[in-house]
């Protein structure tokens, strides 16, 4: 699971470089981002869990797309990942966040939540293609970000 929430905690670090106008163009020695990766975060993207927010979010922006193997400040290597943000006009409980998305995520196909990350966090993981697709949402203050990505390599069964 810690692997999982860094990858999703790298995400948002990749997030915020990408707002403040930095860019990331240095690739990760012995990386390889998955073949046809553009197709895969297309099927990423299509996934309707990344338009369901609480009655009364905006989402300033676009779902945004990462490719694969390039370096984060952090060092690590980003996914193949979309993710997309909400303001919120107020805060989310767990109690709450698990009342508005879990019903929709296990009707979209996702099993029951598999990584339990604390009080602002709700991680699932499906199998698609042979490859290991992960979901996240994460709450903090009065904001919360969908984050979608591939492991690699794939994980069976999700962990």
């Amino acid at each position: 699971m810690t692997g999982k929430l860094v990858s999703g905690l790298a995400a948002v670090v990749l997030a915020a470089a990408a707002l403040s106008g930095c860019t990331l163009d240095r690739m990760v020695t012995g990386c390889t981002p998955p073949p046809n990766e553009q197709a895969l975060l297309d099927d990423l993207a299509r996934e309707p869990v990344l338009a369901v927010a609480p009655e009364g979010a905006k989402r300033p922006h676009e779902p945004e797309r990462h490719v694969a193997c390039h370096r984060l400040p952090n060092d690590a290597a980003s996914s193949t990942e979309v993710f997309v943000r909400y303001e919120l006009s107020r805060g989310l409980s767990r109690a709450e966040a698990v009342t508005f998305y879990e019903p929709m995520i296990l009707e979209f196909g996702w099993p029951k939540e598999t990584m339990r990350g604390g009080e602002g966090f709700m991680g699932y993981c499906k199998m698609v293609d042979g490859r290991t697709w992960h979901l996240q949402i994460m709450w903090v203050d009065r904001a919360v970000t969908i984050l979608i990505f591939l492991s690699d390599p794939p994980q069976d069964p999700c962990l």
